[in-house]
């Protein structure tokens, strides 16, 4: 039982290493939001995604990607490959960045008159261009969220964040908004008014490690 204890062990270090240098520099944030309105004049849903539904999922960038703005108050960062990109499922439904044809981009905005040249505020824009076919040729052309905050005081830098927005920072969250439809049929329109909740997801390698340590403990009881 010792020797496989070990082997177990050594196993499971070999693979906290190998995740640790492989992911990361990569940033997972879960979602958690309602439905506030949908749009869907020719029934592509069927009925089935109502007001007040909960839509749940998560988006991820690497913040080793440069830099693609040339000021010093904002930050354009565009990622075109998978594990990047956003996941949203609502009342069986899944609206996804298609890990094939990934553009998903990260906007972020410090102190920079992002809409109105007289106020400098902070802005956090996230959107999917290229998502994959919900069903039935139905797509969603464009998956995206926008955070505002008017006082400048939610972001101290236009580098990718390595936390989940803290919403309370934020005086308008525009909520996630899905757009698409079904050529020659109809469109739809998806909009959460706020966001519920959003959260940091553990990297592999500290879910690993949480695990060894499970592990460990339950050993140790018996």
């Amino acid at each position: 039982m010792g020797n496989r204890l070990g082997y177990i062990t050594v196993f499971l270090a070999a693979l906290v290493l190998f995740c640790g240098s492989s992911y990361a520099d990569l940033i997972t944030i879960s979602i958690t939001a309602q439905v506030g309105r949908i749009d869907d004049d020719s029934n592509l849903f069927g009925g089935q995604i109502q007001v007040g539904d909960t839509i749940t999922g998560f988006y991820t960038y690497d913040t080793d990607t440069p830099d693609g703005a040339s000021t010093p108050d904002a930050g354009d960062y565009w990622f075109y490959n998978w594990p990047c990109g956003i996941s949203l499922n609502v009342s069986g439904f899944s609206f996804k960045s298609d890990p094939n044809n990934t553009e998903f981009y990260v906007g972020i905005g410090n102190d920079n008159p992002w809409y109105d040249p007289n106020i400098n505020q902070d802005t956090f824009v996230l959107r999917s261009n290229n998502n994959l076919p919900v069903y039935n040729d139905i797509y969603a052309n464009e998956i995206d969220w926008t955070l505002d905050d008017y006082t400048g005081n939610a972001l101290s830098s236009d580098a990718l964040p390595t936390t989940a927005p803290v919403l309370e920072d934020w005086s308008g969250d525009w909520g996630i908004r899905i757009w698409g439809g079904k050529p020659g049929v109809g469109s739809f329109f998806i909009w959460t008014y706020a966001i519920a909740e959003v959260e940091l997801v553990p990297e592999p390698a500290t879910i690993l490690l949480l695990g060894l340590g499970a592990f460990a403990l339950r050993k140790r009881k018996r």
